[in-house]
């Protein structure tokens, strides 16, 4: 049985209750590191970049957590009260579900929305552009280096102003972490032209807004979450065939023995993607490795 978000603010109000009265009979000294707040992995790989793991950053979605069914711990929720400032994408489920409440349980912290220059797209049910219906905003915007560029700018400028004294050492990590996104930009475009690269297929539609940015479409497997129907399966094939797919992206927490069986159908790869993990810049240069040119 789950709890309500109420229910779980509730109990971590009441334990941080309790382990502050603990806390003071303790003689030992509080850390000075500030405690910045993040949704998901690969936004504190951005933190310890620009910074130099010199924040203590929580992570609200853990490893292999499905983000639309997520509840926090009551343990999370009192790390998070520590925290000077949330960086949250704005449009994962559980951050629609728990965020005002965790804003009216934590009224110093300060929320910064990271899709918030981001030109945002919705989501789809074939997810192919130009023929989908909105179901919602898609909430995909760390993985294109283009967007994801907006989401350090924003980090980055908040770091510097909750933290003035430690200013100089940001800005040397934003031109080291801005060098490396460029570079993944400079690199996905070259492989995507010599390649000829005009679409790919994924289980679950997680490159949308790097179709949008680097000019190729994606082809979903399963359809409005769910897995497809034989009928359906056999028009993703034929779709497959007719785009010359090669490529089948498909996270690592879903059903790769589907995604096999179309790839056997077509003549394509499978190649399991992580992009809820830490390092972004792995996951990022897989997705290039596969769409550049196969040496003979």
């Amino acid at each position: 049985m789950y709890l309500k978000p109420v229910q779980y603010l509730s109990v971590a109000i009441i334990a941080l209750t309790i382990f502050g009265g603990c806390s003071q009979q303790k003689t030992q000294p509080q850390s000075l590191q500030k405690t910045i707040a993040v949704s998901i992995l690969p936004q504190k790989y951005f933190i310890d970049q620009l910074s130099g793991n010199h924040y203590n950053t929580i992570v609200m979605l853990p490893p292999g957590a499905n983000h639309e069914t997520f509840e926090p711990t009551a343990v999370q929720l009192i790390e998070l009260s520590k925290a000077s400032v949330y960086f949250y994408l704005g449009h994962l489920a559980f951050e629609q579900t728990l965020l005002q409440g965790i804003r009216e349980s934590n009224t110093q912290l300060e929320f910064i929305d990271c899709s918030a220059n981001v030109e945002l797209l919705q989501g789809a049910c074939n997810h192919e552009h130009g023929e989908e219906h909105n179901h919602g905003i898609d909430p995909h915007t760390w993985i294109s280096p283009t967007t994801v560029k907006e989401m350090v700018n924003q980090m980055v400028a908040t770091l510097s102003k909750i933290d003035p004294d430690f200013s100089d050492s940001l800005k040397i990590g934003y031109e080291k972490v801005s060098k490396q996104i460029d570079s993944m930009d400079r690199v996905l475009r070259d492989a995507i032209s010599k390649s000829g690269t005009k679409g790919v297929m994924l289980f679950h539609p997680i490159l949308s807004y790097m179709a949008r940015d680097y000019g190729f479409k994606q082809y979903a497997i399963e359809e409005e979450g769910k897995e497809p129907s034989p009928q359906q399966l056999k028009s993703v094939i034929e779709k497959a065939r007719e785009a010359k797919i090669n490529i089948i992206f498909v996270q690592q927490e879903f059903d790769v023995e589907r995604a096999k069986i179309v790839a056997k159908e077509i003549g394509a790869e499978v190649v399991i993607l992580d992009p809820l993990g830490y390092r972004w810049d792995q996951n990022i240069t897989n997705i290039i490795n596969h769409l550049s040119p196969k040496k003979q």
